[in-house]
């Protein structure tokens, strides 16, 4: 419980100041429902004594003042002073608990917004080889499905505040009204709320950590599924994935359902309950003088406060267990939010200048500290222009030390300098905005071939003559023309209706739109005919001022570059091909 009060305290803490005055709003708007109602429940004691020609001393008291006040001397006046009173009090009761089940349902939506938009560009920003060392499963199902819960528990506080202060009035009109039953009825339906609270928590608890770890899971295999497509109708093993999604989904089927019905089913055994006990009483006091006529007003009173009360109590246990249900969720949340770090915004800065060469200077690189080095004692300089190629086995490195020179991996020790400017992570970014990578495997959004080439670029700002240059120097643009939809082509989710040849072009077309100054081609042309293969390679070689580094399997590949080094036994060394 105290980790929940502390995530709870912290997102408090995490609103910005105008979310913090929402809130407050929310609250004070909170107070004048509940004085509102108090207002509207009071006022029915006397209209209803009135009516009945009720000798209440209560009654008479307020009726003396109306009468006195607005100087009222018929007794159909002063029945339609009174129900006027509560009819008007009551209507605005009404509508302000509408506009605040509005207010409540806009306002956590707004800060389920925020907070889901704090993580994503946390994780986007947050140092590769971090990102690179969690699971994607984990970070889709925190933003998409997690975030719903995570709603919930907003939601579930500030449906839990404002009750319990709509509560915390109702009671006070009514003790006021009939002290006795209103302590007994506090004392009996408290009691069990708490019996039942103090038995179900740990159930919600594992269950809430449980219902987390499937959602994750869940995600994990739909991305299996989706991706190895080919495999699993080629190996028929269909029914395996469905299986292994079936039982996940079941079990958190279940254990959502098991907290529903703690959350709901209490209401109905304490509903029962409030009428047996106004029957009791009307048994108990039916014998009075007065009889149960006199009783009526109070009675009446009683009745509309249950009928207020009832729903508030179900609505502030339902959201206790909500919050409970789905507190792993929130503490998921609250942990990306907590784990700040530094980092400074992608900009192009006109004085962070390439012009001469890329220095490496004794860098050295392992992933983890109980691990060893994967580079070690790294010297080497690219010079501006150059054409460079990288060769080494696979898993030698080579990935490695293209991560490191394009700035997405720090060195665990050495240093980089562009122009003898040490790369640091202050002007980090501007150096990544000079870089453009082509991998083996290029990810294709599912949009056409147009919005592939310039990824990352609004289609309003998007340059068409330019992507066709690009397309042509990539040896895609003959392709693209013989489709129906020339560049506004779909290539299909991940680029599924492409060949993985045709990906690749697309990809070092996209490279080429982006016009940056450093062109990384990491096996790049590996999925190409030898033919198609030559046509770019020679394209590439008659760029001027633009730096291209080349890992490739062909040694023909790497021809046209002026250097060619090979990564092994974590060093790299000048070779002659």
């Amino acid at each position: 419980m105290n980790n929940i009060l502390s995530n709870i305290w912290y997102l408090f803490q995490w609103l910005t100041f105008r979310r913090k005055i929402q809130f407050f709003l929310i609250v004070f708007f909170s107070v004048f429902v509940s004085l509102m109602e108090m207002v509207a429940i009071g006022s029915i004691v006397p209209f209803i004594s009135t009516l009945l020609d009720s000798k209440s001393v209560f009654g008479n008291n307020f009726i003396f003042y109306l009468e006195r006040t607005f100087q009222i001397t018929e007794k159909n006046n002063l029945i339609m002073v009174l129900g006027t009173i509560f009819v008007v009090f009551s209507l605005i009761t009404g509508i302000c608990r509408s506009i605040l089940i509005y207010v409540i349902s806009y306002f956590s939506n707004v800060v389920l917004a925020e907070i889901g938009k704090a993580i994503y560009s946390q994780k986007l920003n947050e140092p590769f080889i971090e990102f690179i060392s969690k699971s994607s499963d984990e970070i889709i199902s925190l933003i998409s499905a997690k975030l719903l819960q995570i709603y919930g528990v907003i939601c579930a506080i500030l449906l839990l505040l404002t009750s319990l202060i709509l509560f915390i009035s109702i009671i006070s009109i009514l003790l006021f009204i009939d002290l006795k039953l209103t302590l007994i009825s506090i004392f009996v339906f408290g009691f069990l709320y708490v019996i039942i609270i103090l038995s179900s928590r740990n159930t919600l608890l594992r269950n809430s950590k449980i219902i987390s770890q499937n959602q994750t899971l869940m995600v994990k295999s739909l991305q299996e599924g989706v991706g190895s497509i080919r495999d699993i109708i080629l190996d028929g093993n269909q029914k395996i994935h469905v299986n292994s999604f079936s039982k996940l989904i079941f079990e958190r089927g279940f254990k959502v359902a098991i907290n529903d019905f703690i959350a709901q089913s209490p209401r109905f055994i304490l509903e029962t309950m409030g009428i047996t006990l106004i029957s009791i009483y009307l048994f108990l006091f039916s014998d009075t003088e007065s009889g149960v006529i006199g009783l009526f007003p109070i009675l009446s009173a009683l009745a509309l406060g249950a009928q207020r009360i009832m729903p508030l109590m179900n609505i502030i246990y339902t959201n206790y267990t909500n919050a409970i249900a789905n507190s792993h969720q929130l503490n998921e949340a609250i942990l990306v939010l907590k784990d700040k770090k530094k980092y400074y915004e992608s900009k192009i800065d006109k004085k962070f200048l390439f012009n001469n060469k890329i220095s490496l200077d004794d860098i050295s690189f392992r992933y983890r500290d109980n691990m060893s080095n994967v580079l070690e004692n790294i010297d080497f300089q690219i010079t501006k222009g150059s054409k460079i190629g990288i060769l080494g086995k696979t898993g030698v490195g080579k990935s490695t030390l293209l991560d490191i020179i394009m700035g997405l991996l720090i060195p665990t020790s050495g240093k980089i300098y562009i122009d003898e400017k040490l790369i640091t992570p202050e002007n980090i970014t501007f150096w990544r905005k000079k870089v453009t990578h082509v991998p083996q495997d290029i990810f294709l959004i599912n949009g056409s071939i147009l919005e592939n080439i310039a990824f990352g670029i609004k289609n309003t700002e998007i340059d068409k003559d330019k992507a066709e240059e690009c397309a042509k120097k990539s040896e895609i643009f003959n392709f693209i023309q013989s489709l129906p939809n020339k560049l506004n082509e779909t290539v299909g989710e991940r680029g599924i209706k492409l060949s993985g040849g045709q990906k690749q072009r697309i990809g070092i077309a996209r490279a080429l739109y982006r016009g940056c100054e450093l062109i990384v081609l990491d096996e790049a042309t590996n999925a190409l005919d030898t033919r198609t293969e030559k046509k770019i390679i020679d394209s590439i070689s008659k760029f001027e001022n633009v730096t291209i580094i080349m890992v490739a399997h062909r040694i023909d590949t790497l021809k046209i570059c002026d250097k060619v080094y090979k990564v092994e036994n974590n060093k790299i060394t000048e070779t002659i091909i």
